[in-house]
């Protein structure tokens, strides 16, 4: 029996959309990771880790209905994917709050600095 070729299709694109949504989280967290990185360098400043430009970026959230068409390892990898990203959103939403809860404390010392 040959197989349907619309579930075929179906299947091919499902993967297609999983797999570019994984890697966008993905390259998201790195990139997020990767100004961290630079900051404790001493490469970026505060304002400029905390700039829009280097805000964790958006990354769509992945289908259940075509994350359940894929094959276990697909799937784990999809749900891992989502659950890092998830969880590195919440931490960077944190500090970034912290560090604008902050910026009027430390534009005051800044401020006192430069005057003496």
């Amino acid at each position: 029996a040959l197989a349907d070729p619309a579930a075929t299709a179906r299947d091919t694109m499902a993967f297609a959309c999983e797999s570019l949504k994984v890697t966008t989280r993905l390259m998201q967290v790195i990139a997020w990771l990767l100004n961290r990185k630079a900051y404790l360098a001493g490469e970026l400043g505060e304002h400029e880790l905390y700039a829009e430009s280097r805000a964790l970026g958006y990354a769509v959230a992945s289908d259940d209905e075509l994350v359940a068409m894929l094959p276990p390892a697909a799937r784990d990898l999809a749900r891992g994917s989502e659950e890092l990203y998830y969880r590195v959103h919440r931490l960077a939403a944190r500090l970034a709050q912290h560090f604008r809860e902050d910026e009027p404390v430390r534009s005051m010392h800044a401020r006192l600095e430069n005057a003496f």
